[in-house]
């Protein structure tokens, strides 16, 4: 990842540097657990009220990577983006219950605009599920137990729904957690018909997380891979491949999402469609057609899972490759073969 500064040279760069470690030390002095997250301290230095320095300077993420916000404690986010530190200082100014802060105008356009209206919302509404008012009152979040988070994913308040859909996480070691994964089953079928996309996006992701897996479920995740928004047809049909409950319906559609101008929409498809034994004869000249496209990208990744969604719909790739790109790109047959070869050591591994 390469993370470049976008400056005028006039902005303190190095005191904002200096208070980030401050930061970083007083967060481990103080043992908390995401110390070690430059997101968190990005965060922290906002709500310490050092945070303007840091937000006149402007990372840009160069690595072109798709980052799932619903799977942020597998992959945290390398520095705030422009739109949370935005968030982040509405919600300093909200907690200190200052509606029209003065140091506002020391920030760059690019934060104030989106700082301003998220303040705006979040004066009106209070939609937050931190509140400074019952934080030293409420009972600690570690010890919230399953149904405590199942009424937070029933809230009114967006925040709170999200927050309990993160929490979901049914124990098959429970008495009551086959009642527990119906009542979740009943919350999320509604959370995906909510039209909201956040809500929806963490719903999905809380039944893969859950092991959710009833009829309705799976039908409702089928449906929202016909959604228009590319974030949730992607997610959903992540979701119904990890959890094994692939269709005809959900490979067909994941077929048409390979035209998709959205590579992690193609990623989700291809993901899809290579843990599935065969598809058609019809399908496969468009798989040929976007392997060539993967080698000529030199797109390892999407090599990868080609390599080895045809080592499970043909039973000699190796002929098929040799057909494809012996005569015209030897060079794009060399690459393939290497990739079936790793295939074939995984599974070899695997068996061991």
């Amino acid at each position: 990842m390469t993370l470049t500064t976008q400056w005028d040279g006039t902005q303190p760069l190095s005191v904002a540097t200096a208070i980030h470690f401050v930061i970083v030390d007083l967060l481990v002095q103080s043992d908390f657990p995401g110390a070690h997250l430059p997101e968190i301290v990005d965060a922290a230095a906002i709500a310490t009220g050092l945070g303007i320095l840091r937000s006149q300077i402007d990372l840009v993420n160069q690595s072109g990577a798709f980052w799932d916000s619903t799977a942020w404690e597998v992959l945290p986010s390398p520095f705030l983006s422009a739109q949370k530190t935005a968030y982040a200082l509405a919600m300093a100014a909200w907690i200190r219950k200052e509606k029209s802060p003065s140091w506002a105008n020391e920030l760059t356009t690019e934060i104030t605009g989106p700082m301003n209206k998220s303040l705006k919302f979040l004066s009106k509404t209070d939609d937050s599920f931190f509140d400074l008012s019952i934080a030293a009152t409420q009972t600690p979040l570690a010890n919230y137990n399953q149904e405590q988070w199942l009424e937070l994913g029933s809230s009114k308040q967006v925040s709170s729904q999200i927050i309990g859909l993160r929490h979901c996480l049914i124990d098959s070691k429970e008495d009551d957690s086959d009642a527990m994964r119906s009542r979740w089953s009943e919350l999320l079928v509604n959370k995906f018909r909510s039209g909201g996309r956040d809500v929806v996006l963490h719903a999905i992701a809380a039944a893969e997380r859950g092991k959710i897996v009833s009829p309705q479920i799976v039908e409702e995740l089928i449906f929202l891979v016909e959604n228009r928004d590319d974030l949730i047809k992607a997610k959903a049909l992540m979701a119904l491949t990890h959890m094994g409950r692939l269709n005809s319906v959900a490979l067909d559609l994941a077929q048409r999402m390979l035209d998709s101008r959205e590579k992690f929409v193609r990623y989700a498809a291809l993901l899809a469609l290579s843990s599935s034994n065969e598809v058609s004869d019809q399908s496969l000249p468009l798989l040929d057609r976007e392997f060539t496209r993967a080698l000529s990208n030199c797109d390892q990744e999407f090599v990868n899972l080609f390599a080895t969604g045809y080592s499970r719909w043909l039973s000699d790739p190796a002929a098929h490759f040799n057909g494809l790109f012996a005569e015209h790109s030897p060079e794009y047959l060399e690459i393939a073969l290497e990739a079936l070869e790793g295939v074939g050591q995984q599974l070899v591994s695997l068996d061991n």
